[in-house]
């Protein structure tokens, strides 16, 4: 008896109440750094993606979060998972230059989305035809030094960490140099990220005929080993990097000798972000804290997870990231990629340290 109606209650279930199939969230692979010098800069970025998830997504997708330790060997790797295991179509995220070059070619053969948060194709023009990063490329960063530099220094140490983002700000400067006929001469310094002891080095550089020295360093880790040993031997000449001097890791950790540093650097993060962003930001600032990584990665990738939702949602194409295509509604200010994928619309500007605070000192 029990049986019969278990049967007839199962019937009148499955003709009058129609079953619901939940959807399969959408999965986006999302490498990052989580560990190493680099740790901070990919934890905001992860922090930042989990937000807009929530937020702006409706937790629909399912982020297949990824350390690649800033490893080539890494990424790679991560990258032929997402493909051959977890069937992704889009991925979001790279932290680092080098593992965002390394892995392109295993995505673009197999016609996967790349959204870059903060990897930049250094000075390579294109990574493929479905990459696109939202951090302007680092070399920009360079040039906008040299020419700070060009007309007030006539000799320049350059101190570079042998990392490949490092040499490749190395290489654009001294491009930059030799486009303009060379009016400043260089004296070029190399240390490896596992060198903590770099005082033999830096007191030659402080009896060298040099007019001032650029910080070429990787990380926040590695720019604070320099600063404090280069104040430990009272270092007397002009100092210079390109982002470091302005992060919030620096100003609350670095000695005094940071507040004489001339940097470049993007806008900062309030005037990065657009009125629309703001909202999202200070949720951010709320939960997670002010960001504090060197470079100024959580505004692009905001931005980029805000377009790839966009794309998923039907509501955005691939034709309308085409080379020239202004993008005005989103949360960083009017901007369009180029065709190789590079964001174009913000610039590179001088800044400096006054009463503890970035400052900009010339566009």
């Amino acid at each position: 008896m029990k049986l019969v109606s278990l049967v007839k209650t199962f019937a009148f279930v499955s003709v009058f109440c129609p079953i619901i199939v939940l959807a399969e969230p959408i999965k986006i692979g999302i490498p990052l750094a989580l560990t190493g010098d680099l740790a901070e800069c990919g934890t905001e970025m992860k922090n930042a993606l989990l937000l807009e998830n929530e937020m702006l997504g409706n937790n629909k997708y399912d982020l297949l979060i990824q350390d690649d330790q800033c490893s080539n060997k890494e990424a790679i790797s991560i990258a032929r998972k997402f493909i051959d295991q977890d069937k992704v179509k889009y991925t979001l995220g790279f932290m680092c230059n080098q593992t965002l070059i390394a892995s392109a070619p295993v995505y673009d053969r197999s016609d996967i989305y790349v959204f870059s948060g903060s990897g930049t194709s250094g000075d390579i023009h294109t990574l493929g035809k479905k990459n696109f990063r939202f951090f302007p490329a680092d070399l920009f960063g360079a040039f906008r030094l040299f020419k700070y530099l060009n007309g007030r220094v006539k000799s320049l140490a350059i101190l570079t960490e042998q990392s490949e983002y490092a040499v490749m700000m190395d290489r654009s400067f001294k491009k930059e140099n030799d486009k303009f006929g060379s009016p400043i001469s260089i004296q070029s310094y190399q240390f490896l990220p596992s060198d903590l002891d770099l005082r033999t080095m830096l007191l030659k550089i402080k009896s060298s005929a040099i007019d001032g020295l650029y910080i070429n360093a990787d990380s926040d880790t590695s720019y604070l080993n320099i600063i404090k040993q280069l104040s430990a031997i009272g270092f007397p000449k002009s100092l210079y990097t390109v982002y470091l001097a302005g992060s919030e890791v620096a100003l609350s950790s670095a000695p005094e000798l940071n507040n004489k540093v001339i940097f470049s650097n993007l806008p900062k993060i309030n005037n990065l972000i657009s009125v629309k962003g703001k909202t999202i930001l200070e949720e951010y600032s709320a939960r997670f804290g002010i960001p504090k990584c060197g470079f100024p990665v959580v505004p692009t990738t905001l931005e980029a997870f805000r377009v790839l939702d966009l794309l998923v949602s039907g509501k955005l194409t691939f034709e309308d990231l085409g080379a020239g295509k202004k993008i005005e509604d989103g949360f960083l200010p009017p901007y369009s990629f180029d065709d190789g994928g590079n964001i174009q619309g913000f610039q590179f500007e001088m800044q400096h340290i006054k009463d503890g605070k970035v400052e900009l000192l010339e566009k």
